[in-house]
Order: C-alpha cells, then sequence, then structure tokens
C-alpha cells in the first residue's frame, strides 16, 4: 500500500526541478514520512484531521495553499474552517448557528426556527409542528401535539388558546363536548350538558317521564336496587322487571293485598296489609317465609343492615323488627295514618296521608318534621341529597332538600293516583295508577 500512496500522492517522479517550484528534499521527506505514518495509523489523513496530514490533498499537495491548518480546525476544500467553524458537506459551517446545520451537520431546523448555541428555537408565539413554526394559536396546529381542532356541525368556527382546542355554537346552541346542543330539547343535554333524560323527551330544558311498563292491576310500593325493579299489586303480587326493559314477571301472588316492599342484597320483605304480616321471599323468587305475623295493618316497609321498620297505618305507629328476627318494637309514637317508610344513614323518613313529612334517628330522638301541607303524601324515598314522595291523589311526584327546604314539583298531575316511590343514583321510580285502575311503572331522570 506504501508504495501505491507514494505514487498517488507523489506522482511518481524522479526528475524534479527544483528551480521550477517543485518540491524540495526536505518537503519531500517530510511528505514521505507523513505518507509512513499514515499507513502505520499514527495520523489522521481524513478531511478535517488533526496533523499536518490534514493539509493533504490526494496529489499530496498542499490543499491549504500553503497555511498550516491549526490542531482543532479543519481543511474542507483547500481552506481551513477556522474561529469556531466546522466541516459540513464540503463546507465550513457555524453548528451553533446555521439553521441548516444546528448542532450537527444535516439537521435543518423548521422554517421559521433560527439556529441558536446549537438548538433550533421557534419565534416567540409560535412552536414546531413537523417541519414548520406555526402560531400558538393556530386552529390547524393547535398545542404542543400540533391538533387539528374540530368544528362539529352548528358550530361557530374553532379556535386555540395556544394550548387546547375550543369551538363557539351558532345562536340557540351549547357547546357540549364536542358538539353543539340544544339544552332545551337534547335529550341527551338536557338543560345542561350531559344531562341524559334516560329515554324521555326533554320540553323546555326538563327531562319528561318515561313508561317501563304498563297494563299493571292497581299498583302500590316500589323498591329498586342496580338491576331490577320489585312492585307490590292489588290484587296481590310482588311483580319484577330489569330496569333496561323486559317483561314483567310475578314472583308470588296472594290473596291479600300486598303493600309496603323493600330488599337487600338478597331478600325481599313485602307486608300483607290484611293478612298482618311481614313476609320474605328471595329476590329470584322461590317460596315465600313469614317474617312477623299478628301485626295490626302493616303497611310502608324499610330495611337497613339491622332492622326491619314498617308503619301500621291502623295505630300511626312506626315499628323496629331486628333483621335477624323477633319481636316488633314501636319506635315512633303514633303519627295519624303513616304510609311510606324510607331508612338512609341512620336515619327514618316517613310519610302520612293527612301531609306530614317526618324524621327521626333510627336509635330513637327528637321527631323533625320536614314538610307540612303535603296533602296526602304517600310514598317516600331517600338518596344523599334529597327527599321524595308521591301525593296518593292527584298524581304528583316531589321533592325537597334532605334537612327540609324548598318543595320542588318534579310531576304534576301526570295519572290520579301515585304511590310508592324508588330513587336510585341517576333515575326516580314510581307507581302511577289511572282512574280505571291500570297501574304503570314510570321513571324520571334526576
Amino acid at each position: 500500500m506504501l508504495a501505491a500512496w507514494s505514487a498517488i500522492s507523489c506522482g511518481a517522479r524522479s526528475d524534479i526541478d527544483y528551480g521550477r517550484g517543485a518540491s524540495s528534499p526536505s518537503a519531500d521527506a517530510a511528505l514521505e514520512k507523513d505518507v509512513r505514518a499514515a499507513e502505520a495509523g499514527d495520523i489522521d489523513v481524513r478531511e478535517g484531521g488533526g496533523s499536518d496530514a490534514s493539509r493533504l490533498d490526494a496529489r499530496g499537495v498542499d490543499a491549504c495553499e500553503g497555511a498550516l491548518c491549526e490542531a482543532r480546525d479543519a481543511c474542507v476544500n483547500g481552506a481551513c474552517c477556522s474561529g469556531g467553524l466546522q466541516s459540513c458537506a464540503g463546507s465550513c459551517v457555524n453548528l451553533t448557528a446555521d439553521p441548516s446545520n444546528c448542532g450537527t451537520c444535516g439537521t435543518v431546523c423548521p422554517t421559521r426556527a433560527a439556529c441558536q448555541a446549537g438548538e433550533c428555537l421557534c419565534p416567540p408565539g409560535t412552536h414546531a409542528c413537523a417541519d414548520a413554526c406555526v402560531d400558538d394559536d393556530s386552529v390547524d396546529h393547535c398545542g404542543a401535539s400540533c391538533t387539528s381542532c374540530p368544528t362539529p356541525p352548528n358550530s361557530a368556527g374553532a379556535a386555540c388558546d395556544g394550548t387546547s382546542c375550543s369551538f363557539s355554537c351558532i345562536s340557540g346552541l351549547t357547546p357540549c363536548g364536542a358538539a353543539c346542543a340544544n339544552v332545551q330539547t337534547d335529550p341527551m343535554s338536557c338543560g345542561a350538558c350531559g344531562h341524559d333524560c334516560l329515554g324521555g323527551a326533554c320540553i323546555a330544558g326538563v327531562c319528561q317521564p318515561v313508561v317501563l311498563t304498563t297494563g299493571q292491576p292497581d299498583l302500590l310500593f316500589l323498591a329498586v336496587n342496580a338491576t331490577d325493579l320489585y312492585w307490590t299489586t292489588d290484587p296481590g303480587a310482588v311483580v319484577t322487571m330489569p330496569i333496561a326493559g323486559g317483561t314483567p314477571r310475578i314472583l308470588v301472588s296472594s290473596s291479600w293485598s300486598l303493600e309496603g316492599i323493600a330488599i337487600d342484597s338478597t331478600t325481599i320483605y313485602y307486608s300483607t296489609y290484611g293478612g298482618g304480616s311481614i313476609m320474605t321471599l328471595p329476590l329470584g323468587g322461590g317460596v315465600p317465609s313469614t317474617f312477623a305475623s299478628g301485626l295490626e295493618r302493616p303497611i310502608g316497609v324499610a330495611v337497613d343492615a339491622l332492622n326491619l321498620y314498617y308503619a301500621d297505618f291502623e295505630s300511626g305507629f312506626i315499628f323496629e323488627i331486628p333483621i335477624t328476627g323477633g319481636s316488633a318494637t314501636p319506635i315512633v309514637p303514633e303519627d295519624t295514618g303513616t304510609a311510606g317508610v324510607a331508612v338512609r344513614s341512620n336515619t327514618l323518613y316517613w310519610a302520612s296521608p293527612p301531609g306530614v313529612l317526618d324524621e327521626m334517628p333510627v336509635t330513637g330522638g327528637t321527631t323533625s318534621t320536614l314538610g307540612a301541607d303535603q296533602v296526602h303524601a304517600f310514598g317516600i324515598a331517600v338518596d344523599h341529597t334529597t327527599v321524595y314522595w308521591t301525593t296518593l291523589y292527584g298524581g304528583n311526584v316531589l321533592s325537597m332538600p334532605m334537612g327540609g327546604g324548598t318543595v320542588t314539583t318534579l310531576v304534576n298531575g301526570l295519572s290520579a293516583y301515585s304511590s310508592g316511590i324508588a330513587v336510585d343514583d341517576k333515575s326516580i321510580y314510581w307507581c302511577a295508577t289511572s282512574s280505571n285502575e291500570v297501574g304503570s311503572i314510570m321513571r324520571l331522570a334526576k
């Protein structure tokens, strides 16, 4: 290889005329020394190398016009890259400021960006998206994710605040999620974005009731769990159906009018008004068992983890029976005509047709009146914030804040009679019976 290198580098000439500008013997000797060093790998003869050999071109002549490049400089196309410049693709460039070679050779900054200290930087008010710097409020490249902002139907246009997309809607519509909604009529956003009427219509921003089933006999009381509804009828039956809809199924029939009903995780509890008893039944149906007998006129029923509570329509007393069985103990003194009973968070609630709603701790104590003059109050239910009740005559469903407050009429005169009522986290359910004693199970989204 040395011979080949020498032949190429030095031109293999033996008749050198020193008087015509050729290399001197000492220069030739230095050149041969460098070539031998390159052969041995002691010096770097590549373009931009750090020794004296970096100034040699392929012919072995001084490529940098006789100038000896500094150790930190590169020789590029016959010139030394000095002053901090670096060799990139045959050119001397400033890697700290060249937008085509920013930081490293070949790193091209996005359009509109500058190279500062070897880093591509977009101008203030812009950010990098792909190969360009775009305005921060660009609806086509919004935020660090460079999102294209959507424009939903009936919108007045999209906007970007520099971090996230938004849009405005035409007059009369409200931005709801990724759509423009009419909160006065949209059953999926009724009165407010995301307020689902659960199958009911939306009129003037208020969800309307929906019939879950109809054609039932005279309906009395109602209970609900996460998946199913349970109710009692006259003539006597305990009936169930899925909340999601389906065919009602009779779990048990009786010659007595079956009144109050309550459920826990495994059991249905129901009262026989004329039979003077509380009965139990597995949730899925089966053979009824007597829980308590020899009672007067048991009507409304409620249960918690420890006790069953029932209202006696004859005496007006509310009684307590341990859930494990035992004797009935009166815990609420006479309250004429008590009907519906509910229990939540160690508090007992009850309604009486003369028009009074009361509450009391289950452990006993002072009775507090939540509302008076609620004529024909019958069924009662409670969630974590609100008390709900029905009026037996007139078909009304009403509510007030737990602890008392302003009464709100939720349903007015939809049927001749409204009796049992139950609630879950999304809906209010109640028994509605027409004047010709055709019963319907109704639902209203909260």
